[in-house]
């Protein structure tokens, strides 16, 4: 799929194969999912995440999600069951130097055996290239965050119209992707809402356009969120919070070959993220989980324990083996 199919974008396929404009809208949201617009998204990494979400897993796109805030649901209890097995947690805590030093390594100057780098794209690519001893590990100079995205949490005066799910995909004008309606399902929200009137929504931009400044990003937002509800005009914010960052994996066309695998090459040191390269199709959160356990499985091997087992999707695809339409060959050349 990689060989094949890297270096074209979604936007590639759609002039060659002329995409209807349903078919269009369902790629350009999904690519946007990967914080990147049509002309950047790897078409293989679009192939692989629709077998992975959509052909080969029962559960791929259906959504469990907390009805708490994800402090007290998730983060508190894990945090919770690792100390509880000897974990010390820093949180908070800037990593300034790696080094390998003998048979271990140190970490800004306290010795470690095995170090699980598992940052995100910028931080991986800053701690590694500023790294002492480990000139046999990559230094991950080819990977590259995507696009900005941006999150806006809004606290207001009034509701959306009823009958809506509680996460709504947008083809957005410029900027929105997404909206979340929070007060209809998280208990805080709720009550937020029962004590104050109003709403509790949450805006997304997965791939915010170079073009616009940083500073005009959330009032965007907030614009395209009156033009898509109406019903929202002259709406009075009550509180909110904004992120705008650029942090998430490129999974731009041509970057694949050039991906790390989990294995750095110098014994006692691995690496776990969406970014790593895999030897099943995964994406996103999946594929940095899956990447963790691999790294963990490396070390438990250096310890001479029972590796965990990791389960994923068949490679194959459900037509593969079947013959290939001769339009196809044209469009898609070897």
């Amino acid at each position: 799929t990689f060989a094949r199919l890297d270096r074209y974008s979604l936007a590639d396929f759609d002039r060659i194969a002329q995409l209807p404009h349903g078919l269009k809208l369902a790629f350009r949201t999904f690519s946007r999912a990967f914080f990147a617009e049509e002309d950047r998204v790897s078409l293989a990494e679009l192939v692989k995440s629709f077998h992975f979400y959509y052909l080969s897993h029962d559960h791929g796109l259906i959504y469990d999600y907390p009805v708490q805030d994800y402090e007290p649901a998730l983060l508190a209890p894990i945090r919770a069951h690792l100390a509880a097995h000897g974990a010390t947690l820093r949180l908070g805590t800037g990593v300034g130097t790696l080094a390998k030093v003998g048979g271990g390594f140190e970490v800004d100057g306290e010795a470690y055996d095995h170090v699980v780098l598992a940052t995100d794209v910028v931080g991986a690519r800053a701690i590694m290239g500023a790294a002492a001893g480990l000139e046999a590990a990559p230094r991950l100079a080819e990977l590259r965050p995507g696009q900005r995205y941006a999150v806006l949490r809004l606290f207001v005066d009034r509701d959306v119209r009823p009958g809506l799910p509680v996460f709504i995909v947008t083809d957005r004008v410029q900027l929105l992707d997404a909206v979340t309606l929070y007060h209809r399902f998280e208990e805080e929200s709720v009550a937020w809402v029962a004590q104050h009137g109003g709403a509790v929504l949450e805006l997304h931009s997965y791939a915010v356009p170079d073009a616009l400044p940083d500073a005009e990003v959330r009032d965007a937002l907030v614009a395209e969120l009156v033009r898509f509800f109406p019903e929202l005009a002259g709406l009075v914010v009550r509180g909110e919070a904004f992120q705008l960052r650029r942090d998430f994996t490129a999974f731009h066309v041509g970057l694949h070959a050039e991906r790390p695998v989990t294995a750095s090459g110098v014994q006692g040191l691995y690496f776990a993220g969406d970014w790593v390269k895999l030897p099943f199709p995964a994406m996103l959160l999946e594929a940095a989980f899956a990447s963790g356990l691999m790294a963990a499985n490396g070390v438990l091997a250096e310890l001479g324990l029972a590796a965990e087992p990791i389960d994923a999707v068949p490679s194959r695809g459900l037509m593969a083996g079947m013959p290939e339409p001769p339009t196809r060959a044209r469009l898609l050349p070897r």
